[in-house]
């Protein structure tokens, strides 16, 4: 059995890096600001809203936004199970497109919650919690740029990404399949200094190679020239 090695400072590893959270956060942001609108509106006002829902969705019946409102309308009128139905239906679709749904789950599980379905939402929360760890950690390439003080076996990382549009000119680096001691997947990858994270070693899956000396030290003097000025 090989014998372990540590990382250290200029090493490149895969680790577990925070994924897609925010757009999780913003989703569900945009949920209940829709809910916290509609809210208040008296009964006549939902009823005349929900025509004008209606009517989008027969121009369009795969308008997320419209199907989640119009949920969030059977939901307020206390009618769970058509805000069920169409959210179930919802997720049949965004799950067709591989799109994550996290969000979905968490509200169909209070549905479900709301209508003593028990098994129904220990079972959409469980796929809640499957879902935020497939996005909101994702194994990723990452740079350890430095090792952070003795007492702790953690790395300060920069991680390394294939959506070069992403980039931030001046800060960032764009780097090919292969570049120094290491080798990517992509045809082209960013090295971005503004995605940093703290990864302890038993978050490290691996090491996959090594950026030269000159690299590492251009990289640690952009950031350091970035945080003080």
């Amino acid at each position: 059995m090989p014998k372990y090695v540590p990382p250290k400072e200029g090493d490149v590893i895969l680790a577990y890096l925070p994924g897609n959270s925010q757009a999780f956060l913003k989703r569900i942001q945009v949920y209940l600001a829709a809910k916290e609108r509609l809210v208040n509106l008296d009964p006549t006002r939902l009823q005349q809203h929900q025509q004008r829902v209606d009517n989008a969705l027969n121009e369009n019946p795969d308008d997320v936004e419209k199907l989640h409102e119009l949920a969030i309308l059977y939901e307020l009128q206390g009618e769970f199970s058509k805000a069920t139905d169409v959210l179930e239906d919802l997720l049949e679709k965004l799950l067709e497109v591989n799109q994550d749904c996290l969000d979905i789950y968490m509200q169909l599980g209070a549905l479900y919650e709301a209508q003593e379905r028990d098994e129904g939402a220990l079972d959409a929360y469980r796929e809640a919690c499957e879902n935020w760890k497939k996005g909101g950690l994702k194994l990723r390439p990452a740079i350890c740029l430095r090792k952070l003080p003795p007492h702790y076996q953690d790395f300060l990382v920069c991680g390394i990404s294939s959506q070069t549009a992403r980039r931030q000119p001046d800060f960032d680096e764009v780097v090919g399949r292969e570049f120094d001691r290491v080798k990517l997947m992509a045809e082209q990858s960013v090295i971005r200094l503004g995605f940093l994270g703290r990864v302890g070693t038993t978050e490290i899956v691996g090491r996959i190679g090594s950026i030269s000396p000159t690299r590492h030290r251009r990289l640690l003097k952009k950031l350091g020239t970035y945080l003080v000025k």
